[in-house]
């Protein structure tokens, strides 16, 4: 029964409690993305199978790209950051390739997928306001309580190194809906940890 007991001490990691971020420094680096979802891409092995039955490792398969959906906000930050990385990389104009191989690596961007502990109910501090106030109902004296969050706790992170973008997906305006305005970036990391 130590087993059991031990498999359900742990609460499960949730899905949603995750966050996207840019690794690298620069004038986008304070950027906040709403990501509504993406697939993070893993490492397989190819195996063979010989005459006899034995499976043999032959080799390490590439990555996939990565495609991540974004909830926009009202300023188009971050659909301007990688309008603007898509731009940097090929002229529209010219219909053709701005990045040469020697200034590749500029164009290359590093981002980080983190996990975060889920929130229970008793890690929210509570806390008073320092006045007190009067309540309108038989006069009582009340003072008003707020939750504070607690500090989140990194669990894990992907690191998406040396990334390529591949492309912007269509943007889709509609006017009998009410749903945030999305976007889906499709990225293709050179490694993965």
């Amino acid at each position: 029964m130590g087993y059991l007991d031990d498999a359900f001490k742990y609460e499960d990691q949730l899905q949603s409690c995750w966050d996207f971020s840019i690794v690298d420094k620069t004038s986008f680096s304070h950027l906040k993305f709403k990501v509504q979802d993406t697939n993070i891409p893993m490492y397989k092995f190819t195996v063979e199978r010989k005459i006899t039955g034995e499976l043999l490792y032959k080799a390490l398969e590439d990555l996939d790209s990565l495609t991540i959906t974004f909830r926009e906000s009202s300023d188009f930050s971050t659909f301007d950051y990688f309008n603007n990385w898509y731009n940097f990389i090929y002229d529209f104009k010219q219909r053709c390739f701005k990045t040469m191989s020697n200034d590749i690596t500029d164009s290359l961007r590093n981002f980080k997928v983190t996990l975060y502990q889920r929130y229970n109910a008793e890690d929210w501090n509570e806390y008073t306001t320092p006045m007190d106030y009067s309540s309108s109902v038989n006069n009582i004296n009340a003072k008003q309580a707020f939750k504070t969050k607690p500090d989140e706790k990194e669990l894990h992170s992907f690191n998406l190194h040396n990334c390529r973008i591949i492309g912007l997906d269509t943007v889709s305006l509609d006017y009998n809906s009410g749903a945030p305005l999305t976007y889906t970036v499709n990225i293709l990391p050179e490694t993965i940890d």
